[in-house]
């Protein structure tokens, strides 16, 4: 709120009664901002609208990057979104996200989160589940009568 003081139509400098505005705000920041899916060099994101949008909103902003490092890359993304895929990333890295919600008078506070991106998938598993199902099998044609 904006309080403002005026002079009369006299000029005689004396103050009228205040004035009082009440000013178009920004809007809150996104709700529930986090990841729906970690891989080794994807990120699934996902949010929820302000609870205050004051108005439309027409866009987010994505800022993400290495939590090691000051770089940052941004994504924007059209108002109606609730989701974003993040590709790209180093596997085993720690990641910082950022979101900011922007309607027709400006940005939001930023809502944020980090987390480590997966490592390689093991082939080793996978190897010894198909060698764990043949044996299996071989098994159960030898117990046939």
């Amino acid at each position: 709120m904006l309080v403002c003081g005026s002079f009369n139509n006299v000029c005689t400098f004396a103050l009228s009664d205040d004035i009082f505005f009440l000013l178009p705000l920004g809007p809150g920041p996104p709700a529930d901002f986090g990841q729906d899916a970690v891989y080794n060099a994807r990120v699934d994101l996902y949010w929820k609208a302000p609870c205050e949008p004051n108005g439309k909103i027409l866009e987010y902003e994505i800022k993400y990057g290495k939590t090691s490092t000051n770089i940052r890359q941004e994504v924007i993304v059209s108002g109606d979104k609730e989701k974003e895929i993040i590709t790209g990333l180093a596997m085993l890295t720690s990641y910082s996200f950022q979101i900011r919600a922007r309607n027709n008078i400006g940005y939001s506070p930023p809502n944020m989160f980090r987390v480590e991106t997966k490592g390689p998938a093991s082939k080793l598993k996978g190897r010894y589940n198909a060698l764990y199902t043949i044996t299996q099998l071989c098994c159960f044609h030898l117990e046939q009568p």
